[in-house]
């Protein structure tokens, strides 16, 4: 598809591999010059020397770690930081013609995922209304298309693309129960 992108550029983090490279990819295929940053140096330089010789864009690798001892209280405090931070960038520099929008991923079938607890990711797919991890170029097409001025009219927005995983407000568990309790009831 063809989205305009063409010269313009982007910066990825987390871009050596998963959803951040599926988003290089396609930024690079529609021509973009895409600055890639994450902590793993090979992947992320592989990556970048591949999506550079295949273009049309090109992607350049830098090193950068935001790691943390505290990952949870640091992670969830930086999610609710970024929600705040979109909509006061969104105001701030809508007059000078650029748009913010923030992407809000569920559980996505990346190596991120096979080093975490089965439990957590069991759980996490069971509460999307999808019934399945979401693939990273899924999140990386709704990517591209923010960058792009077909999505021209969206500014300061929250974009959930996570199979439903937050659209029901907790009550799915609860749907399910009653259902199973009425197959159970009714067999």
């Amino acid at each position: 598809m063809e989205y305009g992108l063409a010269g313009r550029t982007f910066v990825v983090t987390g871009a050596a591999r998963g959803q951040g490279a599926a988003e290089a990819e396609l930024l690079v295929g529609e021509g973009g010059r895409v600055i890639g940053a994450d902590i793993l140096d090979d992947e992320g330089k592989a990556l970048a020397e591949r999506l550079t010789a295949t273009g049309p864009g090109a992607m350049e690798y830098r090193h950068l770690d935001v790691s943390s001892d505290h990952f949870a209280i640091a992670y969830t405090a930086s999610k609710w930081g970024l929600r705040g931070l979109t909509k006061a960038a969104a105001l701030e520099l809508a007059p000078r013609g650029i748009r913010v929008n923030i992407v809000h991923p569920g559980p996505i079938d990346t190596p991120i995922l096979d080093d975490a607890d089965p439990v957590f990711v069991q759980s996490s797919v069971e509460q999307t209304l999808a019934g399945r991890e979401g693939r990273a170029e899924e999140v990386g097409h709704v990517v591209v298309f923010l960058l792009s001025d077909r999505a021209s009219y969206l500014n300061g927005a929250e974009i959930p693309v996570d199979g439903g995983h937050t659209s029901h407000g907790g009550t799915k568990p609860i749907a399910d129960a009653l259902a199973r309790a009425h197959k159970e009831r009714t067999a």
